[in-house]
């Protein structure tokens, strides 16, 4: 009886382990499933460590490091974002906090136009940062700008994003939340409390002391030197976001040049690429600058030799120390805007019976002619630095010259500054199929490139002197946002630019086009691309803006070529044909991201600046 009830309790022991192993087993492969299912959540769960403070600072809480939780949301390889949210969903980050202090807030997303707007809110600590869902333009289109400021307090803590309310439809896709201490923007400036707007100007000569290839048209050599060439470089700081404005007197260079340079300003000086835009004024008789990039792409044969790397690295290192400097020389001012009018340009398509279009002049064609005018001010009201805004390429001189030189925008630029006693930053604008009246002639003289002083510089003073008020109550906000749109088919990439393309699942090729933004209080809003622009493109974008002043500064962090227009392919040409990566449908895509994004943030308020001479 014994031994029956032993052997009984035994065989009992022995099927509750089977069991029990055949259930861990079960668990074991129900967790593997899971995984395997559930990429977006293992992903995120995997990665969710610890985020510690950047070398400036900084903390970037990107999706790939938050832990997902909810029914629904799920992390997007693809996108490096997460997506599909309900109301019951959030994103958790566990950061560690090694300074105390205010910090703003930018938001990296995508959203269509039609789910924008709902309320979220992010948490760290006992603190909330409420705001709602701007516009992006696309699904396919991220977007970054502050969405405000948050005390942290130091430790180990968890943050949160999440929606503030319950919704139907969706929320956003989400791909890093970033928090930037407010000192970290103000290191090596000696801000007093209260401190205002300031700003600060260097110019650089840049001009190579012996012979160079020159950019644009065939495979040339100078011969000397008609003109200097410069860096021009603007510095601004509101107290919160410093800026930095650059205009070289070069002809392009590729966007992978820019990232290079704002790398080592991130890595090295806590200088955020976002707020230093790269600009060069399109000159055709000036040096190569880094690799060819794209352009080498699209004319190869222009480009039978080996770009010279010392030229390259002075250039690079003139435009860091000329930043360093100007942001060390920081001091009060104040800002004015205004427009102003020139007809030294013309539309260059010339479109001949057949509809066909080539390189010539078109007195019919639309075209940009107002001068974009931003005027800082020394304290004591004298006249810091311009930047004028205005599109046209610089090919008043031909193949035929081997003299280096800024071409017009060159010449404009010294004329002006010889009048003002300061320094003119020439920002190019939507210049894709406009060009100086004079164009493509063989030296100075034939070109009258003198001449280009009365046809603009005299009406970019025009426009500084119509500027009646300017400011010192300055607030910067600058944003980014990513365009996808379909690659030409057939066209090869170079390597130099794998971040700006990518394929996708169905096999198709993307262009990934970043556009940067600046606004200026609620008055003024410049947007850039690094591209070569239609003029119809930027001008609907202006005359639709909700600011009173918007601007476009083109060739701008590098050169990805010529965004037509639509209606532009049917008549082909060589913007069309040769040098453009995109499809007809870029044209269209670009201008409605942008416009979703100023429509995000304008106010249309008329409150700081008043012109005697609206344009």
């Amino acid at each position: 009886m014994t031994t029956y009830s032993n052997r009984s309790n035994n065989q009992n022991l022995i099927n509750y382990s089977k069991e029990h192993k055949k259930n861990f087993i079960s668990f074991l492969f129900l967790i593997f499933f899971f995984f395997i299912s559930f990429p977006a959540v293992s992903t995120a769960l995997l990665q969710n460590e610890l985020i510690r403070s950047e070398s400036d600072g900084s903390l970037r809480l990107s999706a790939e490091k938050g832990k997902p939780i909810g029914p629904d949301i799920g992390y997007m390889p693809e996108w490096k974002a997460f997506g599909m949210w309900t109301s019951e969903d959030r994103v958790e980050w566990k950061v560690a906090v090694n300074k105390s202090g205010t910090y703003d807030v930018f938001l990296e997303w995508s959203v269509s136009d039609e789910e924008a707007g709902k309320p979220f809110v992010f948490v760290a600590g006992n603190r909330e940062l409420k705001n709602k869902i701007g516009k992006t333009g696309s699904w396919e289109t991220y977007k970054t700008t502050k969405i405000g400021r948050i005390h942290l307090s130091v430790g180990e803590q968890v943050m949160t994003f999440k929606p503030d309310s319950k919704f139907e439809g969706a929320l956003l896709d989400l791909r890093e939340v970033k928090l930037v201490p407010v000192s970290t923007k103000l290191l090596g400036q000696n801000h007093s409390s209260g401190s205002s707007f300031k700003a600060a100007v260097v110019k650089k000569n840049i001009t190579p002391t012996d012979s160079q290839y020159l950019l644009g048209y065939g495979e040339r050599k100078s011969t000397g030197v008609h003109d200097s060439i410069f860096h021009r470089i603007v510095a601004m700081d509101d107290g919160t976001t410093q800026f930095y404005i650059i205009s070289t007197d070069v002809c392009l260079f590729s966007p992978s040049e820019y990232d290079k340079v704002t790398a080592k300003l991130q890595e090295q000086y806590g200088i955020d690429p976002l707020n230093v835009w790269w600009s060069v004024t399109h000159g055709h008789s000036a040096p190569e600058v880094g690799v060819p990039g794209i352009y080498g792409t699209y004319m190869g044969e222009r480009i039978q030799h080996e770009i010279d790397p010392a030229y390259t690295a002075m250039v690079e290192q003139k435009l860091i120390d000329g930043i360093l400097e100007a942001r060390q020389n920081l001091a009060p001012a104040k800002l004015g805007v205004g427009w102003g009018f020139s007809r030294a340009n013309i539309n260059r398509r010339a479109i001949d019976v057949d509809g066909k279009a080539s390189l010539g002049l078109n007195p019919d064609g639309p075209v940009d002619r107002r001068i974009g005018l931003l005027r800082l001010n020394k304290e004591n009201g004298e006249i810091l630095a311009l930047i004028s805004n205005y599109a046209m390429h610089g090919t008043v001189l031909g193949g035929e010259n081997l003299q280096i030189g800024g071409d017009a925008p060159g010449i404009v630029s010294e004329y002006v500054e010889q009048e003002i006693g300061a320094p003119m930053l020439f920002i190019n604008g939507a210049a894709g199929n406009i060009a100086p009246i004079y164009s493509v002639y063989p030296n100075p003289k034939s070109g009258h490139l003198g001449q280009f002083r009365v046809l603009l510089g005299d009406r970019i003073l025009e426009a500084n002197r119509s500027i009646s008020s300017t400011t010192n109550e300055v607030e910067l906000n600058s944003g980014a946002l990513t365009v996808e749109t379909l690659r030409k088919p057939g066209l090869e990439w170079p390597s130099d630019l794998g971040g700006y393309t990518r394929t996708t699942d169905d096999g198709k090729k993307m262009v990934q086009l970043p556009v940067r933004f600046l606004t200026i209080n609620d008055d003024v809003a410049i947007w850039s691309a690094p591209i070569e622009l239609f003029n119809e493109i930027s001008n609907e974008v202006r005359n639709r803006s909700p600011f009173p002043y918007t601007f476009f500064f083109g060739y701008t962090n590098g050169w990805l070529g010529y965004l037509p227009t639509a209606a532009a392919w049917e008549h082909g040409g060589y913007e069309v044909e040769i040098v453009s990566p995109f499809t007809s449908s870029a044209g269209m895509k670009l201008s409605e991201a942008v416009l979703g994004y100023f429509e995000g943030r304008g106010k249309r308020k008329y409150t700081l600046w008043q012109n005697k001479n609206d344009n």
